[in-house]
């Protein structure tokens, strides 16, 4: 997802999660969450942790900015097919999602 800045320049998530670990840019919480557990080898987490200290954020909004840079990243290299194919998947799941949200 690109994201269009104040001033009009647009920008990647990897751009913006840079400039949130240099000090030099913010975050900003977007849409409904939904708790999930998971499993990181050590030493991504401590990675994650290393990033998240340096950029005062949580290790939650640490970890879902880089699974956006990773899907915007992955997104960049399918054929249109595939994109395609993921982004009708991508609806169906949220719906699915959505659904059980409203439920709870």
């Amino acid at each position: 997802m690109k994201i269009k800045l104040d001033d009009g320049e647009v920008i990647s998530e990897a751009q913006q999660v840079a400039s949130i670990v240099e000090g030099e840019g913010v975050g900003i919480s977007k849409g409904v969450a939904k708790v999930l557990s998971m499993r990181l080898q050590l030493r991504t987490l401590a990675e994650v942790e290393a990033l998240a200290h340096k950029s005062k954020r949580s290790r939650n909004a640490t970890l879902e900015a880089l699974l956006e840079v990773g899907v915007e990243e992955v997104h960049k290299l399918l054929r249109v097919e595939t994109m395609q194919e993921v982004n009708e998947l991508t609806s169906v799941a949220f719906a699915q999602l959505w659904e059980e949200a409203e439920s709870c």
